[in-house]
């Protein structure tokens, strides 16, 4: 499946069999800002400008739980592996930590010195790492709330979204500088840098894309020029580039197993498209 979050106020579940939508949650009462998946595909968490986190049910379509203590538009939401923690990362400047059982909130990071743009986990849920739009990402231990790296280089842009890579020693930043960049959050340092596409004004969602065997990998972003962009993990050079909407890309987000992109747009469409770059 895939999910969609939209600023009308819904989050749309399409099947990736037949490409229909199978269920429209509705709920919030303001525009949505992000939406995530449970490790087991049971649920998603969408989090609104209304200030409040929600879980679904996907096959039952029903709220299940909604989380309140931001006190202003909730941006950004992951679940982490084990899928009993969600982290939200708020234009209050603060990421909380929620317990999904309880609905409790467990921490509250005073995290950036602007709106937070991103939060995720690594794949074994032990770290959690920001971005803001004051240009800093940070990487925080999950268990203890402490701040272990700030990334940050002479320039410093809007950062507008992060990502670790599947092994958890590198992290991947989209920046609102036309950047996109890889560092070796463990020394500091950036490794890699994508140029290509146009990144100014939106928080736009880059992402790294594999072979159906994963022993090809590539960095896949949308770009505010109605594109969307491939490059060489390791070359940094860009290999493909699709005319995929009539607006904004925002979002990009790959399915392995299917080989299928999925993109949305400020022309209010999601598309689902077939790649295969062996």
């Amino acid at each position: 499946m895939a999910a969609s979050a939209s600023s009308d106020m819904t989050c749309a579940i399409y099947n990736l069999d037949d490409f229909t939508c199978k269920v429209v949650l509705r709920g919030h009462k303001m525009g949505l800002s992000d939406v995530c998946w449970s490790s087991d595909s049971k649920y998603v968490c969408t989090v609104s400008d209304d200030t409040t986190i929600r879980i679904w049910d996907v096959g039952l379509g029903e709220l299940l739980k909604t989380f309140r203590g931001h006190n202003h538009f909730v941006t950004c939401a992951s679940y982490n592996p084990q899928s009993n923690l969600v982290a939200s990362g708020c234009f209050d400047e603060t990421v909380r930590l929620w317990d999904v059982r309880t609905g409790n909130c467990l921490k509250t990071l005073p995290a950036h010195s602007d709106p937070v743009t991103s939060v995720t986990f690594s794949m074994d849920g032990t770290l959690i790492a920001t971005g803001s739009y004051d240009g800093l990402c940070r990487i925080w231990d999950t268990s203890t709330g402490q701040c272990l790296k700030t990334l940050m280089d002479d320039t410093s842009p809007a950062i507008s979204h992060v990502q670790f890579t599947p092994n958890a020693k590198y992290l991947l930043a989209s920046r609102m500088d036309d950047k996109i960049k890889l560092w070796d959050y463990s020394v500091s340092k950036c490794a890699k840098t994508y140029q290509g596409h146009v990144n100014k004004r939106y928080c736009l969602i880059g992402t790294i894309g594999y072979s159906e065997d994963r022993k090809k990998n590539w960095i896949v972003s949308g770009s505010e020029d109605h594109y969307i962009y491939f490059w060489d993990i390791e070359t940094r050079q860009v290999i493909s580039t699709t005319l995929a909407h009539d607006g904004v890309v925002l979002a990009v987000d790959c399915n392995v197993e299917k080989q299928l992109l999925a993109s949305c747009s400020l022309d209010n469409t999601v598309k689902i498209w077939s790649y295969n770059y062996e």
